[in-house]
């Protein structure tokens, strides 16, 4: 190593140009960082939330929610199947395969869901959906012995 060092140092020219290839690859790469003001993940689940007003947690499991599962279940694309149970609403989230397209199992499921027609009469009607993630990129927190409207 010592001999390419003492090389540099003799001969300036060959060292200044690769100081200026050093520079124009950095100022290269920093004008191709991709930015974003709210950075998005990619999408990889879809889920269907149906609503129905009054049910108990286990109305909404035994009516909806395996009706859902059993529907779906032989959709290609997805890794496994998620059900939750609320006061009035349940939620089945279906997290998607590695190299599947997300457009693709969404219609699938939609026309998997919109063939069910064992729903509860006062059920409403399923949203299919891909949930929209977004990740924080930065986090600022301010303190001091200010006012909090000065802080703001």
């Amino acid at each position: 190593m010592t001999a390419f060092f003492r090389t540099l140092l003799q001969r300036t020219v060959f060292a200044n140009v690769i100081m200026t290839m050093f520079l124009i690859g950095g100022l290269l790469g920093a004008l191709s960082i991709r930015q974003e003001l709210w950075p998005q993940s990619a999408a990889r689940s879809v889920e269907v939330a149906v609503e129905l007003e009054g049910a108990s947690p286990e109305e909404i499991s035994s009516s909806i929610l395996a009706v859902v599962e059993n529907a779906v279940r032989g959709v290609d694309g997805i890794k496994h199947i998620e059900a939750d149970a609320y006061e009035g609403i349940g939620i089945i989230s279906m997290p998607l395969l590695r190299g599947t397209d997300p457009q693709q199992v969404l219609g699938d499921i939609k026309n998997a869901v919109d063939r069910i027609t064992t729903f509860p009469r006062d059920a409403e009607k399923p949203e299919v959906t891909i949930p929209s993630l977004s990740e924080k990129a930065l986090s600022l927190i301010v303190s001091g012995d200010q006012p909090l409207i000065w802080l703001q």
